[in-house]
Formats: C-alpha cells, sequence, structure tokens
C-alpha cells in the first residue's frame, strides 16, 4: 500500500528534467540529481522540490524531491521528520523514503521496512537552507510486484526548494 501511496503522489507531483554533462558542479545555483542504477550512470538537471510540508493525520512534516529525465525514469526521495526545526537538520535521515520508478514500475526503500532482508537505504543531508538541498543517497529497491530489486549508489543531489 505504501508503495503504492508514494508512486499516486509522485505520478502527481512529476516534473520534467533533462540530461547534464556538468551535473557533477554542485553549486547553490546547479541544480542536480546523479546516481547509478544497475551499473548505469543516470544524470539529471533542474530537478524541483516540492518543499517542505507538515501532515496533520501523521503529525509529521515533509521534504520531497521529484527528478526525471523522461517520462521513462524518475526519482521520489522524501525526508519525513518530527517537527518543523527537525526537517531542516543535516546528516543522516532517520526516517525517509528512496524510490526510482522505471516505466509502469518502482523499486523503493523505505528506512527500516523494507521486505526480505532488504538493507536500509542512506540518505544524507549535507546543507538544507531556505533556499536550496544538497545530499547523497544510495539503496537498495525493492519491487513488490515482481520481487526485484535495482542498486542504486552514488546518489547525489543539489536542489532548489519551492
Amino acid at each position: 500500500m505504501k508503495h503504492t501511496l508514494f508512486a499516486f503522489i509522485f505520478l502527481v507531483l512529476i516534473l520534467s528534467c533533462s540530461k547534464n554533462d556538468d551535473s557533477q558542479n554542485n553549486e547553490n545555483n546547479d541544480k542536480s540529481l546523479i546516481a547509478i542504477v544497475d551499473d548505469i550512470s543516470l544524470s539529471f538537471e533542474n530537478g524541483e522540490m516540492s518543499g517542505r510540508s507538515y501532515n496533520a493525520l501523521s503529525n509529521a512534516w515533509y521534504l520531497d524531491i521529484e527528478c526525471t529525465i523522461n517520462s521513462n525514469a524518475c526519482f521520489f526521495i522524501r525526508k519525513r521528520a518530527n517537527s518543523s526545526t527537525e526537517i531542516n537538520t543535516i546528516g543522516e535521515s532517520e526516517f525517509f523514503s528512496l524510490e526510482y520508478i522505471e516505466g509502469q514500475e518502482s523499486w523503493i526503500n523505505i528506512d527500516t521496512q523494507n521486505p526480505n532482508g532488504i538493507a536500509p537505504g542512506e540518505l544524507i543531508f549535507t546543507q538544507i537552507t531556505d533556499t536550496n538541498a544538497i545530499g547523497t543517497f544510495t539503496f537498495i529497491g525493492y519491487n513488490s510486484n515482481d520481487d526485484s530489486t535495482k542498486t542504486i549508489t552514488q546518489g547525489s543531489f543539489n536542489i532548489e526548494l519551492e
């Protein structure tokens, strides 16, 4: 159910990006996301962040990143926190979901709630300001439809906050 919810939220918020040969540059004005998916290097630019939001039902704050290279490959990164102060904390995130979407299939890693002994991923924010978020991520994504996995390594992002 969580997989479907995250996929739905991502599809509603999906934004377009294009390839960027200069995505290694992480200056505050260079919006980017790069990662290696099963040994294939992907590079995104103009990633968007829906920003910080509060959900009264779950009593939680969220910081969401959505990036897509085209209609076939997307990333959705969500950090969850218990307070507006905690959502802006740099360092390793305790509560998060990391998702890679390819076509109609999705591979997700939700902090410590992964099936089949899949280890939690890692999401680290090195900078969060009023206008920008910079960080790294790595995870093994699990597809609940066919039990397949995808390994995402060397992920990094520099995204402008809305």
